[in-house]
């Protein structure tokens, strides 16, 4: 987590940017729903969450079920999700 604060975000232009916009608002407003519903379905965000205008900082989840949006859909954004799993079999079932 500590690293993901490290990552700076700003101009895409500017070669020190690590993170920059998503395209649209609307896909920065999809984004933090999709955030929101794994929040309030018992996921834990432990760093990021939030967006400056149209640029969504670094997000990480844990927990967050395998059945919400997040989980299953193309996010397109700066999340990962880190779930536990006590097999390899269990990780490509899932």
């Amino acid at each position: 987590m500590s690293e993901t604060k490290k990552l700076i975000l700003g101009d895409p232009l500017d070669q020190k940017t690590d993170v920059s916009a998503l395209i649209t608002p609307a896909d920065i407003k999809r984004s933090l729903n999709w955030i929101d519903e794994a929040k309030n379905s018992g996921a834990k965000i432990v760093t990021g969450g939030i967006a400056d205008g149209n640029i969504l900082h670094p997000t990480i989840i844990l927990e967050a079920d395998s059945k919400l949006k997040i989980s299953c859909q193309e996010v397109f954004a700066p999340i990962v999700l880190v779930n536990k799993v006590n097999s390899v079999d269990e990780a490509i079932a899932k």
